[in-house]
């Protein structure tokens, strides 16, 4: 054995790793980033949502959701409808700032345009997945038209922020 040590060579990145992507592409993946962050929160909040639900109404006939939901105290009611309503917005602005934010951060020439686009089209998404539940109840597409604007609104506005923080981050780093 000798007593010279062989080391590895040490792999540093190279300025000239390829050709960058097309800001377009960055737009996609901050959608698929969205939506990968979107799904377990809705998931979590809509298990939070039929707790709360169950723990206040009990029966399922539109009788008894009535006579529970007048004996509900305001806060409860209050409560509910936070869960109910302002929970699946909440989990879609979430995710949709991270998926801005990635694509701030590290899109290349992508920016807030583009993270806006990405929120948007996550939006288009969960809009798609509300209309196979909404549209077949009585009234459910007027509440399908007014979630829908509300899901872009959300999902473009908070995307578009992240999108914001993260060229600030790439800037500063």
């Amino acid at each position: 054995m000798t007593g010279v040590k062989r080391r590895l060579p040490v792999v540093q990145p190279r300025e000239d790793e390829g050709e960058p992507r097309p800001p377009w592409q960055w737009s996609v993946l901050g959608a698929v980033a969205t939506l990968l962050a979107f799904v377990p929160l809705a998931f979590g909040v809509m298990a939070l949502a039929r707790r709360t639900h169950s723990a206040y109404i009990q029966g399922s006939d539109a009788a008894e959701v009535q006579r529970a939901v007048a004996a509900m105290t305001a806060s409860q009611r209050l409560w509910l409808g936070i869960v109910t309503v302002l929970g699946p917005f909440a989990a879609l602005a979430t995710s949709s700032f991270a998926g801005g934010l990635l694509v701030g951060r590290f899109g290349g020439e992508a920016g807030k345009k583009e993270a806006a686009v990405g929120g948007f089209m996550a939006a288009c998404i969960a809009s798609a997945i509300a209309a196979s539940q909404l549209v077949s109840q009585p009234g459910g597409l007027a509440v399908w038209f007014l979630t829908s604007g509300v899901l872009f609104t959300v999902g473009g506005v908070a995307a578009y922020f992240g999108g914001l923080l993260g060229v600030r981050l790439r800037r500063s780093a």
